[in-house]
């Protein structure tokens, strides 16, 4: 849906983010995990939004990847 809502503008800005999931904490999830930096222990989430210049509306999310570093 947000790539049918993109198409009908000429600019639309992408507003990337990473989003560490410290799981570090919770014993029964830290196997499997890789480090997230400061000593965490879990997943990091990067993700970019689409917004209208003008402005700054969200519309939607354009990207999304969940990795176990």
């Amino acid at each position: 849906m947000t790539c049918e809502a993109v198409e009908e503008y000429e600019v639309v800005l992408s507003v990337g983010d990473t989003t560490f999931l410290d799981y570090g904490s919770i014993k029964a999830k830290r196997e499997g995990y890789g480090p997230t930096g400061n000593g965490g222990n879990g997943l990091i989430l990067h993700s970019a939004l689409a917004l209208t210049p003008e402005q700054g509306q969200v519309m939607g999310l354009l990207w999304q990847k969940l990795w176990n570093p």
